[in-house]
């Protein structure tokens, strides 16, 4: 995990999380509203609800260390190591996005704390990268694809704004 956090300050790195930023400044504005919409919608809150339970951290991590031990059981080196991977990149998610959290205090568009970042965002978005790492863009795309479906759940539910959503994407 060490090596994970010193190589993060990589060009294509920093220019992830600046795109995120820069994209949740430019929603932020509007963040109520959009929230407020999206809630609005009782059908695609319902279509998004499963996205609540796939992008918590303890279903993420969950998921993570069954395939590592499916693939050390299967003697998979390559399933373990990406399995492996999951893990550490929840692990290393988790500790940004709490560490955000706790710094920024932002309240939640239904009052409760800790709303930047998105923690389910950051949780699937991870687990997208290592996925779209391991596997390329026939896997990693739909990867993507189910991680923004968790992060308009968080939003259509009331927990998180859009923004906070962007940059835990990031």
């Amino acid at each position: 995990l060490g090596g994970d956090f010193k190589n993060m300050a990589t060009l294509s790195s920093i220019a992830i999380v600046g795109a995120g930023g820069a994209a949740a400044a430019i929603v932020h504005p509007h963040d109520r509203d959009m929230a407020s919409r999206a809630r609005g919608s009782r059908h695609l809150e319902e279509f998004l609800d499963a996205g609540n339970l796939a992008g918590n951290g303890a279903v993420q991590i969950g998921a993570a260390l069954t395939v590592y031990t499916a693939g050390r059981l299967a003697q998979s080196r390559a399933a373990a190591q990406y399995g492996a991977d999951l893990v550490r990149a929840q692990f290393v998610s988790g500790i940004i996005t709490d560490g955000l959290k706790v710094a920024v205090r932002r309240t939640r568009p239904n009052g409760g704390r800790y709303s930047f970042p998105s923690g389910h965002s950051a949780s699937a978005f991870a687990a997208a990268a290592v996925t779209y790492r391991h596997f390329g863009p026939k896997a990693g795309i739909p990867a993507f694809v189910f991680a923004s479906y968790v992060g308009g759940s968080r939003v259509t539910d009331f927990k998180h704004f859009p923004s906070d959503v962007l940059f835990g994407a990031a």
